[in-house]
């Protein structure tokens, strides 16, 4: 038997071979001819329009910036150059937003804080020498500025878009009076201006106010009110009767109360988010695409994958080359900036030194006191 199937196997193996072969061809055809498809699915999420609604009163929080005037309520006998009576300065606050919301039909209440510079005036000036080698010259003479820090309150009603309102405020503030002087001259090594406090006082005080806001857009608005201030003793000076021994001032102070009226106008700027209508501009919508890899269309990838040099993409589509990034040449030493030749502080200019004290003048001997 076993012989039997020798002699078959001998005499048709050129048959079997040859169906094993052609098997073996039509199979790699097959291979060869059949692409690979990738699908591809890309979802677009839904697009809005945002559109910014203007509530009734601040919601997070909003800036103010104003002018301010303010002077003394009495004018003293013994200011003759009236400095306290006329000036101005600036006023910078945040004010909080609505802090009754479930109330908004009785208006609004907020808080909030702020800072204010005034600035008084400045005496005449006087010539000095402040350097008796050189015989550099200089003019010199006193200023008077005020500021202040404060929290507040206010309480606003609707109606329509104008908005009276009345608050209260509470802070600090104080009288600061410096010595100026400036070379009439500019000098290379000395610097041409400085400033010297020669005295400060200070005070608590509580204020009131009542004003008028009118909404000039959703976020804008123009604010102007009045306030009285009043706080306790301070020390000023007497601007007219100030003696200059030709170095130095000496002051004449005084005391007087804190009564102070203050005017401003100025804008209020709302920084809220405020509430937004939501608009349907799109809908979301998901597309599929399809790709051969074997045929002619080109990779829907290979862009973005030449832009993007992502990891992700090349494994997902290994079978397109990969670019590589070359640092340029200022960063391949690892610094995150380019180096520049130069100092280390980068300026070339050299510090100036500051300017030397007036050098004391003849003494004046002073005035008998009557």
């Amino acid at each position: 038997m076993v012989t039997l199937l020798y002699l078959y196997f001998m005499k048709y193996r050129f048959l079997l071979i040859l169906s094993i072969f052609s098997l073996s061809l039509n199979a790699q055809d097959t291979t060869k001819t059949k692409p690979k498809v990738t699908q591809i699915i890309t979802n677009h999420p839904a697009q809005y329009q945002y559109t910014r609604i203007a509530s009734d009163y601040v919601e997070d929080i909003a800036l103010g910036i104003d002018y301010q005037h303010e002077s003394f309520a009495s004018k003293f006998d013994w200011d003759k150059s009236s400095i306290y009576q006329n000036n101005g300065g600036f006023n910078v606050y945040f004010i909080s937003g609505n802090r009754i919301n479930n109330f908004t039909r009785f208006g609004s209440g907020s808080w909030g804080g702020g800072f204010s510079m005034n600035f008084y005036g400045d005496s005449k000036y006087h010539n000095v020498a402040i350097n008796s080698t050189n015989k550099d010259s200089a003019r010199t003479r006193i200023s008077l500025l005020s500021p202040e820090f404060y929290a507040m309150g206010r309480y606003e009603y609707k109606i329509g878009n104008i908005y009276p309102f009345f608050g209260v405020r509470a802070g600090v503030k104080w009288f600061s009076t410096s010595q100026n002087t400036e070379t009439l001259m500019p000098l290379k090594d000395y610097e041409n201006s400085t400033s010297v406090n020669l005295t400060s006082s200070g005070s608590l005080y509580v204020a009131t106010e009542i004003g008028l806001k009118i909404r000039l857009g959703k976020t804008v608005s123009f604010v102007t009110s009045y306030g009285i201030v009043r706080g306790a003793s301070v020390k000023l000076v007497d601007f007219e009767n100030i003696q200059f021994n030709s170095w130095q001032f000496e002051l004449n102070k005084k005391s007087e109360t804190m009564n102070i009226n203050q005017l401003k106008f100025g804008f209020l700027f709302d920084l809220s988010q405020g509430h937004t209508d939501k608009k349907l501009i799109k809908e979301a919508y998901t597309d599929t695409t399809l790709y051969t890899e074997n045929s002619n269309q080109p990779c829907p990838c290979c862009d973005k994958c030449k832009q993007t040099n992502s990891s992700d993409n090349y494994q997902n589509y290994p079978q397109y080359e990969r670019e590589r990034y070359e640092p340029s040449p200022s960063y391949r030493n690892g610094s995150s900036t380019p180096i520049f030749n130069g100092s280390g502080n980068g300026s070339s200019t050299p510090s100036r030194k500051p300017m030397p004290s007036i050098s004391p003048g003849p003494s004046i001997p002073a005035k008998p006191k009557s």
